[in-house]
């Protein structure tokens, strides 16, 4: 998360958790543990253990607000808490960035579940609708699965099995790991693993990453003349729909021609979701 609230000393929050997990008997004893040290960074920490409530802990070096949950819930990257709405820091990721779409859609799909077992939860984390669009966009920043995560896991609690995902991000099957059967045997016991994502491949996950990267190099603002951006017009033709596409066609538009074609591009960028409401306001910008 983020916060205005700065701190140069402080225990690294991996060295908090190692604590709470090596000593903590019960859910609330680990936020205890919590509340005695002083993080470096504003952190997002969620507590889970059984017959307790889930702890949600916003925690910055100086401060430490605990919320307690009985149903099903989701955290993004901004705190909620009513002591942070005046945090200049926490509301720029909320007004701008894409944590408040994450988190609304992430509400909008536990409503849906009707177990929250391991498969629901692993299409969640899947999910590649950003909030109020109506189907799947790939690699935009304002959906769930944006396709930038190195790593993800969900943990089954009532059944005491670890799913780790193996990659690349969240494409991959989760490997099953029946966690008391490990602890008792001292080693990995596999337990049935979850499928790989039935909508995105290793290699058009590939070609995504391939894609973002002309996106950039489209978009670099150093490029402001038609000799520079004129080599990136039939890559861009190629890619995969997506908004940065459009507003780089707009650019080569604008530089090299057709004209016409600029307001074109700038309204398929708007249909398909600008992530970032810096994006938004220049995309609705009278031309």
């Amino acid at each position: 998360a983020g916060s205005s609230d700065f701190g140069r000393l402080g225990t690294p929050s991996t060295l908090i958790i190692l604590k709470a997990l090596q000593t903590a008997r019960s859910g609330k004893e680990a936020v205890e543990i919590f509340r005695r040290y002083q993080t470096i960074i504003t952190e997002i920490f969620v507590v889970a253990a059984p017959e307790e409530p889930l702890y949600v802990i916003e925690k910055s070096p100086h401060r430490m607000q605990v919320l307690e949950y009985a149903n099903p819930h989701a955290v993004s990257n901004h705190l909620v808490h009513p002591s942070w709405n005046s945090d200049s820091v926490n509301s720029f990721r909320q007004t701008e960035l894409t944590s408040q779409s994450r988190l609304a859609r992430a509400e909008n799909l536990l409503a849906k579940f009707s177990k929250g077992g391991a498969r629901e939860i692993l299409a969640g984390l899947r999910d590649k609708t950003p909030d109020g669009a109506g189907s799947p966009l790939f690699g935009n920043r304002g959906a769930i699965d944006a396709q930038i995560a190195t790593h993800a896991v969900v943990y089954d609690s009532k059944q005491g099995i670890l799913y780790v995902g193996k990659g690349p991000s969240l494409v991959g099957e989760f490997l099953g790991f029946d966690l008391n059967a490990s602890f008792a045997r001292r080693e990995p016991v596999k337990s049935p693993s979850l499928p790989a994502d039935k909508d995105l491949s290793p290699a058009f996950y590939a070609k995504l990453k391939a894609d973002e990267k002309i996106f950039q190099a489209a978009l670099d603002p150093t490029n402001e003349d038609c000799a520079s951006l004129e080599k990136f017009r039939e890559p861009l033709q190629a890619s995969f729909a997506h908004y940065q596409k459009f507003i780089a066609l707009a650019r080569i538009a604008k530089y090299c021609g057709p004209a016409a074609a600029a307001e074109k591009f700038r309204q398929e960028a708007l249909s398909l979701h600008p992530a970032y409401a810096r994006e938004r306001r220049e995309l609705q910008e009278p031309r």
